[in-house]
């Protein structure tokens, strides 16, 4: 089984399960598939695009945090450099660490307590 046959089958079990999102499959840097399933709004029967933005909050932060001690266990980088070493500007770069950021311990605050974050 080729690479698209595979792609079209894994998109006929997502249509099978109902799954409610946007998938892309991707190649060797082709496009295999990149489209979306369901809805982003059921009220309005918006259906959900290849473009669709989704607020995932936490759900990668697991991930993120493994791709991190990956690259640090690669020499890459160290969880104990501040992030000025990576982002020149950042406020208070210097002080914040990559631990700090993933034991959430960086003193920044949250983007969600903002008051016009949920009117854009």
């Amino acid at each position: 089984m080729n690479i698209i046959d595979k792609a079209n089958e894994v998109e006929k079990i997502i249509i099978s399960k109902g799954f409610n999102g946007s998938v892309s499959i991707v190649y060797e840097d082709q496009v295999i598939v990149s489209k979306g399933f369901g809805y982003a709004n059921f009220e309005h029967d918006i259906p959900n695009t290849n473009k669709t933005k989704f607020r995932i909050a936490s759900i990668t932060k697991q991930f993120t945090a493994c791709a991190i001690l990956q690259l640090q266990e690669k020499g890459l980088l160290d969880v104990n450099d501040t992030i000025d070493h990576y982002i020149s500007d950042f406020p208070n770069g210097d002080q914040i660490t990559i631990h700090h950021l993933l034991t959430h311990t960086s003193g920044i605050s949250n983007f969600e307590l903002e008051a016009d974050f949920y009117h854009h």
